[in-house]
């Protein structure tokens, strides 16, 4: 036939998005017969399709597609398929014609176009096999699609007959409402006709854009009986997201967890009008608002499913693009979840930026109402699936409205479950309870630096290097290795070599009697740092008298850059790398701190560590503490959470969870600029960051929170105290993520205090115990900066004060020292981060930690009313 254009580019470009889109407009079966003849078959239809301010003309403006389905494999090839070009229509009265189509303007209901559909001479299937028809029409990348009309053939099968379909009435009351008399109008009408899930592949088909969409989901939860939680990560192989040559991360580490990480992302997508969500407009919480978050009304609900309690949170829409298909809805929880529990997200009463209300999507439209006999609305395989998820979404729409979430209001809503604890810290547990049943390590002395005899610096009398033999649980003794797992569970696999550093002060030994015995702390030290970094603390060591000892942080430290960390930026499947080997990192600190406490096997066995005539031992053994500065704030959490030989720690600007912190933190833009021409849809990224952080919750603090304090990881529990300090406007470490550690933890802050935080208490000193203290080190002021670069220069108000003095002609921008409120990285590092690592031992802020590191040491303020010390 030569109207026929079947191999168009055009009709390859729709028929493609039609197996993508399982949501179209709506429409239906007025008639439709098909008679077999010899020649071939002849087709007689009559369509409607509904859509917002359709004519005829508009809806054959680019082309029409017609296709034929079988309501019984609807994914399947099309029963019949042909596509009229643009050019081959032309008017008629009340309409446009082209080639078998008619379409014309409905009568009886708002925005809608009847097709008439007359083919002659087709080739067709035996419709005797099929059990009823549903009908799509392609324009523009847009579809309209038919509810199901079921089709008998007579007993020759020359002739099929289809009863009339329901007619699609939109739920949305502004477009396709039906007209005239009301005797007149169809007895069966629904909403749903446009659905059509893909049924094939193992996706949530909530929001089909993503696979993953809404994250984290129980739909990716299959039962397990031998998990505490009762159930096990799936992730399917091609469920996560995948790079630029399409292929998917590897989901086999995910797939050891039995639920999700406490301290989760929860994202969402909402592009149907085309336009953003408007979060200030919909009156939901942001970050500097909690409270607002568990009013009666807010838009975005986080309920503990087995209490109804509602869990404090805010949301933001991604900042990192403005393309409304990619822009995630993101919640983030106030504090991290309680691990193996079950909880519930309603979403209800968005609009978007142009006061558009944003409706639900069809398949949780049809599972949150509990539509009868869904396949006669879908066909089967939809309604299979329909009908597979309907009684758990029943539960959590009941649920919901049991505690004041109306079903009606709702335009999305899930559940998940959290992972259980055992899951999160049995690998870290065993590898320390395997290792603290040996005796403490041996160790080396390779070098001794006392400047020869004067001493190394003006703080810092004598360095001590060498090595000591820690029980290796990684397949090999080298970074971008893994864990050594027998069973699930870690198993020695011989002996590690880890240097160490140790530097004692000249408050300790000068290089004249007496020798001086004092306390030791270890430190922790920066992102992708090293143990040399060490000499960030030498002017309150030698001030108050702290011998000061540090380790690698094996897995995030300076040597696994090249083998693990920049790999992942091009694969994401190998970020097991990274908190694999985080566990003996933390162990190697546990083990460090032992040598320093271990009087008779430990450092104060060795004449290296004895000094003056006596040789005096020159670490007081009595009780050893914990230091660590960004990253080692950071994983200081962890070692908290499980160290048992010492019970204090002093933790400088840390902060959780990672995937708070990371598009939050100026160091992060290295790696986003590594990773994005590899991974380039931004929609995938803030998945990949979400994702991460499932597996980095078994070294990450996330996962350790509940335990640094009681001690409860030992038997019996070892309790520990912990002292945080946080600085004003950090470009690093994001005030927001170290807010987040704080409600875990449920420690207070010292008061006075420069800003008072939601459900943070505030404490007079002294007390004994935890806290939280805020510095203002006055970083958080405009200056000049390269637009786009970290370069900032002289103090500004205004870009006509740029270039400032001094400044290149390059700094052309007065940026904001403030960081973002959105999640986007700071333009540039204000220096607030690292400004307590230059003080001495008589300021105020090196005086509270002095003061707490000791045995029966209190939390103290020495500040003048709050610390803004500059």
């Amino acid at each position: 036939m030569p109207h026929l254009v079947l191999t168009l580019a055009l009709s390859l470009v729709i028929v493609g998005s039609a197996h993508a889109a399982p949501e179209c407009d709506g429409g239906s079966v007025q008639t439709a017969k098909v008679w077999v003849k010899s020649s071939g078959a002849r087709v007689g239809m009559t369509l409607q399709a509904t859509r917002p301010g359709a004519t005829p003309e508009s809806f054959t403006a680019q082309g029409l597609t017609l296709r034929v389905l079988n309501a019984a494999d609807e994914l399947g090839p099309a029963l019949y398929e042909e596509t009229i070009p643009a050019g081959a229509f032309s008017p008629v009265r009340k309409g446009v014609t082209g080639g078998p189509l008619t379409v014309t303007t409905a009568k009886g209901q708002a925005d809608t176009v009847v097709v008439k559909v007359r083919l002659r001479d087709v080739a067709l299937p035996d419709f005797a096999a099929v059990p009823g028809l549903r009908v799509e029409l392609h324009d523009d990348g847009r579809c309209a699609r038919t509810c199901v009309v079921p089709c008998t053939t007579n007993k020759s099968g020359r002739k099929t007959r289809c009863k009339r379909g329901a007619a699609f009435v939109p739920s949305d009351p502004s477009y396709g409402q039906l007209t005239g008399p009301k005797r007149k109008r169809p007895k069966v009408t629904s909403p749903l006709c446009g659905l059509l899930p893909d049924t094939r592949s193992a996706c949530d088909p909530l929001i089909e854009e993503s696979c993953l969409l809404p994250y984290p989901s129980s739909t990716f939860l299959a039962p397990d009986a031998g998990t505490p939680t009762g159930w096990r990560v799936a992730y399917g192989p091609e469920a996560l997201p995948a790079d630029r040559n399409g292929n998917h991360v590897d989901p086999v580490d995910w797939n050891t967890l039995d639920g999700f990480s406490p301290g989760t992302m929860i994202l969402a997508l909402f592009p149907d009008t085309g336009a953003a969500v408007d979060l200030v407009a919909s009156n939901v919480a942001f970050h500097t608002n909690f409270a607002r978050s568990l009013e009666a009304d807010h838009p975005t609900v986080l309920l503990r499913g087995d209490t109804g309690e509602r869990i404090p949170h805010f949301a933001e829409m991604d900042a990192n693009t403005d393309d409304v298909t990619k822009r995630a809805l993101i919640i983030r929880p106030a504090r991290r979840l309680e691990n193996g529990t079950r909880y519930l997200v309603a979403i209800r009463n968005l609009v978007d930026v142009n006061g558009a209300p944003i409706r639900p999507r069809m398949v949780f439209q049809a599972l949150r109402d509990g539509i009868e006999d869904p396949a006669a609305v879908c066909g089967s395989p939809c309604g299979a699936l329909l009908e597979a998820r309907g009684a758990a979404m029943a539960d959590i729409v009941d649920t919901l409205a049991a505690n004041g979430v109306a079903r009606e209001d709702l335009i999305l809503a899930w559940d998940f479950t959290t992972a259980s604890d055992q899951n999160l810290t049995q690998w870290m547990v065993s590898v320390r309870d395997q290792a603290f049943a040996l005796p403490t390590p041996s160790f080396t002395v390779d070098s001794v630096d006392d400047g020869g005899g004067t001493g190394l610096n003006e703080h810092i009398f004598v360095r001590i290097e060498g090595t000591f033999q820690a029980p290796l649980f990684m397949t090999a003794d080298a970074p971008a290795s893994r864990l050594n797992l027998v069973g699930g569970m870690p198993a020695q696999n011989g002996f590690g070599t880890i240097p160490y550093v140790v530097d004692v002060p000249r408050f300790a030994w000068n290089g004249s009697d007496p020798a001086t015995p004092v306390r030791a702390t270890l430190w922790g030290h920066g992102l992708l740092g090293s143990r040399y970094q060490i000499d960030t603390l030498e002017a309150p060591a030698n001030g108050n008298g702290f011998v000061l000892a540090a380790v690698d942080m094996q897995g995030m430290a300076e040597e696994d850059v090249p083998a693990s960390v920049l790999p992942i930026t091009g694969n994401v499947s190998l970020f097991h790398r990274i908190p694999e080997r985080l566990h003996q990192g933390i162990l190697n600190h546990l083990l460090l701190g032992r040598l320093l406490a271990d009087g008779v096997s430990g450092f104060n066995s060795h004449p290296a560590f004895q000094f003056g005539a006596a040789d005096t031992p020159i670490i007081d053994t009595s009780e050893v503490y914990y230091s660590g500065g960004s990253q080692g704030g950071i994983f200081g959490l962890t070692i908290m959470g499980v160290a048992e030989n010492f019970t204090r720690g002093f933790l400088a600007v840390p902060g959780a969870n990672y995937s708070t912190l990371l598009r939050r933190a100026a160091p992060f833009r290295l790696f986003l600029d590594l990773l994005r021409p590899v991974y380039p849809d931004r929609l995938n990224e803030t998945l990949l960051i979400a994702l991460i952080q499932q597996l980095w919750d078994r070294a990450e603090p996330i996962g350790y929170l509940p335990h640094v304090l009681p001690g409860d990881l030992s038997d019996p529990p070892v309790p520990h105290r912990v002292l945080l300090h946080m600085s004003t406007c950090d470009s690093q470490v994001s005030n927001l993520a170290t807010e987040i550690a704080v409600r875990s933890l449920g420690i207070p802050q010292v008061a006075p205090a420069n800003r008072s935080f939601f459900d943070v208490p505030e404490a007079t000193e002294p007390f004994d115990g935890s806290a939280l203290l805020e510095i203002d080190w006055q970083r958080c002021g405009p200056r000049c900066n390269v637009p786009g670069a970290d370069s900032p220069g002289a103090p500004c108000q205004t870009d006509a004060d740029c270039p400032g003095a001094g400044d290149p002609d390059t700094r052309t921008r007065c940026d904001d020292g403030r960081p973002p409120l959105e999640n986007l990285i700071p333009p540039f590092d204000n220096g607030a981060h690292g400004a307590e690592g230059g003080i001495d031992a008589t300021h105020p802020v090196a005086l509270q930690v002095d003061q707490f590191l000791r045995p029966g040491g209190l939390i103290e303020h020495f500040c003048t009313e709050t610390c803004d010390p500059d």
